[in-house]
Parts: C-alpha cells; sequence; structure tokens
C-alpha cells in the first residue's frame, strides 16, 4: 500500500524452522513376548525444514493502514477478528547418508561409501493437513482435495534374510 512517498508491504510474510543435526546414532531395544530385539540408526547430516507462508486478510491490510495513516476522523471497527491467511506451507526431512540395523545384522545402507551429500540417500517432503490443499479438479468426481507427499530413497542397498 503507498500513500505520498511513504509505502507499507503487505505482501506474503514466510516463516522458517531448520534443524540440522551433524551426527546421529540411535540403539532401540524392542520387548517381545519371547525376547528382546535390537534397533540401530546412524545417520550424518540429519536436516529438517518446515516453511509457512502467510497473508494478510483484506481487514488486516486495512488496519495496517489505518495505522500507518491515521485521520483525525474516528474508524468503523473492523470485525471479525482474524489470523493471517495460510497460503502454502511444507516439510521437508533429508538424510544424505544412513544405516539401519535389526539384531546386529545390517538391513539398510548406502550404496557407496563416497555419495554426495548434494544426492540424498532420503527425502521426505510432505504438505501438513494445516496448509491449504492442492485442488485437482476431474471432469467425473468434480473438485479433489490433496495434500501430496512425496518419499525419495535413491542409491540405498537393502538386506533381507
Amino acid at each position: 500500500y503507498s500513500e505520498g512517498e511513504t509505502t507499507v508491504d503487505l505482501g506474503t510474510q514466510q516463516a522458517r524452522i531448520a534443524l540440522s543435526i551433524a551426527s546421529l546414532v540411535l540403539h532401540v531395544m524392542v520387548p517381545t513376548s519371547d525376547c528382546t530385539h535390537q534397533v540401530d540408526y546412524s545417520g550424518q547430516l540429519l536436516s529438517f525444514c518446515t516453511d509457512v507462508k502467510y497473508e494478510f486478510t483484506e481487514a488486516q491490510r486495512e488496519c495496517v493502514r489505518r495505522f500507518a495513516f491515521p485521520s483525525e476522523e474516528p474508524a468503523e471497527p473492523l470485525w471479525p477478528w482474524q489470523l493471517p491467511r495460510r497460503v502454502s506451507s511444507t516439510q521437508l526431512l533429508t538424510m544424505p547418508r544412513f544405516a539401519v540395523g535389526f539384531d546386529n545384522e545390517e538391513l539398510l545402507r548406502e550404496l557407496r561409501e563416497d555419495q554426495s551429500e548434494k544426492d540424498p540417500m532420503f527425502v521426505l517432503s510432505i504438505r501438513p493437513r494445516s496448509a491449504p490443499p492442492e485442488v485437482l479438479v476431474d471432469p467425473d468426481a468434480g473438485k479433489l482435495m490433496s495434500w501430496p507427499s512425496n518419499l525419495l530413497l535413491s542409491k540405498a542397498i537393502f538386506f533381507l534374510h
């Protein structure tokens, strides 16, 4: 919004939370009815990132405009009170290299020791249910709402006994 030479940016706002773990090792004991099993996980450079984009509603834009450019005349109240509208949201979990074992037997590991961090073994991308859905239009079914997820497992080797 612009009035005279003063400009107020009321565009999309973004919030990001990122978490990186250089090295992670887990040993979990799983009890069953006849014995206890051990699950082992070891990984490097685990990262989690969540992005959310918001946009002000029309009432919120008007409120900011009134605050930035007050007038002498009394203003009508703006109702109803609203939260900013969520435009998009994604969550991304990336594990460049990791290994999983069960009872001291290797189950999954990287295919090559020299794998690049730019080519991760595991990537999970999720659109949370709290985010706006992707709308798919089908002539027979009408509008379909979708919250797509993507799971990528690359250059990994599985061991099954």
